[in-house]
C-alpha cells in the first residue's frame, strides 16, 4: 500500500501531537552532539588562552630561583603541566632528570644567598618528587633507551646529596632516595645481564667505558679522578677474568662517578 504525500503528513502530525509522559520527556539541560562538540572546542580554546596568555609569567617562573616570588609557581604549576604531557616512561624519566639537573644549579646558587631553611626544604621536596617520578616510571615500563637517564638521575642525586649538605641539614632525605634509585639501577643491570649474550654484555661494557672516558676528557676536573681510573682498571681485569656482569656493574659505577664529578664542578662555575 502506497500512501499519498498528504496522508503521510497527516500521520506525521498525529505522531508529533501525541502527549509525551512527563517521565519520558527529554530534560531541558540535555546536550546534543553539537553541544558537546562546541563545549569541547570552547574548553580547548580556554586552555590555549590560559597557556599562551600566561607565557610571559611561565617564562619568568622558569628563570626564578629559591626565594623568588614565582619560584613556587614554577615548582607546583608549571612543572605539573609540563609533566602531564610526558606520556612514555622514557620521556617522564628524562624530564625528571632534567629537573634534577636544574635544581642542582639552583641549590649551588643558594649557597651564596640568604635563603631560608623553609625554601631549601621545598627544593628538597621537589627533588624527592622527581626521584619518585623516576621510580614510578620504571614500575610501568623499562627499556634500554631509559638506562642512560637512570644513570644520570642516580649521579644527579649523589651530587645533590653533597651540595645540600653545604647549605642545610636535608641531605639525609636525598640520600635515602639515592639509595633506592641506586638499588633499582642494580636490579636493572642484573635483569639486563641475565637476558643478554656475552657479546652484548661486552659491547655494553665497552660503550659505558667509552662514555666515561669522554666525560673525563671533555672536563678538566679540578678534583682527583683516581677512584674513577681505578674502577676502569678493575673493569679491564674483570673482562680478562670473564666476569662480565661484575665488569658491567663497575663500568656503570665509574660512569656515575664521572657524572657526579661533572655535575658538581659545573654547579660551582
Amino acid at each position: 500500500m502506497h500512501l499519498l504525500s498528504s496522508e503521510k503528513e497527516a500521520i506525521k502530525q498525529r505522531i508529533v501531537g501525541i502527549p509525551i509522559p512527563k517521565e519520558y520527556r527529554t530534560p531541558v539541560f540535555s546536550l546534543s552532539y553539537f553541544d558537546f562538540f562546541h563545549a569541547g572546542r570552547m574548553a580547548v580554546a580556554a586552555l590555549l588562552v590560559c597557556i599562551f596568555g600566561a607565557a610571559p609569567l611561565t617564562y619568568a617562573a622558569q628563570h626564578s630561583a629559591p626565594g623568588d616570588t614565582l619560584y613556587h609557581f614554577e615548582l607546583y604549576v608549571v612543572e605539573s603541566i609540563e609533566a602531564a604531557f610526558k606520556f612514555s616512561s622514557d620521556a617522564q624519566i628524562a624530564y625528571s632528570a632534567d629537573r634534577l639537573e636544574e635544581r642542582l644549579q639552583e641549590i649551588r646558587e643558594t649557597a651564596h644567598a640568604e635563603v631560608s631553611a623553609e625554601e631549601i626544604a621545598i627544593v628538597v621536596e621537589n627533588i624527592e618528587q622527581h626521584a619518585q617520578n623516576v621510580l614510578s616510571a620504571l614500575e610501568v615500563d623499562t627499556t634500554e633507551e631509559i638506562f642512560d637517564d637512570i644513570v644520570r638521575a642516580s649521579a644527579l642525586l649523589s651530587a645533590h646529596e653533597d651540595l645540600v649538605a653545604e647549605v642545610s641539614q636535608e641531605e639525609t632525605r636525598i640520600a635515602n632516595f639515592n639509595d633506592v634509585v641506586a638499588t633499582e639501577l642494580q636490579e636493572q643491570l642484573t635483569e639486563y645481564a641475565d637476558e643478554a649474550t656475552s657479546l652484548e654484555l661486552l659491547e655494553e661494557i665497552q660503550e659505558t667505558m667509552s662514555e666515561t672516558s669522554d666525560v673525563l676528557e671533555e672536563n678538566n676536573f679540578e678534583t682527583s679522578t683516581t677512584d674513577i681510573a681505578a674502577l676502569l682498571t678493575s673493569v679491564e681485569k674483570e673482562i680478562t677474568n670473564g666476569d662480565l656482569i661484575q665488569a658491567l656493574q663497575e663500568a656503570t659505577e665509574a660512569k656515575i662517578q664521572a657524572f657526579v664529578q661533572e655535575y658538581s664542578e659545573q654547579a660551582e662555575e
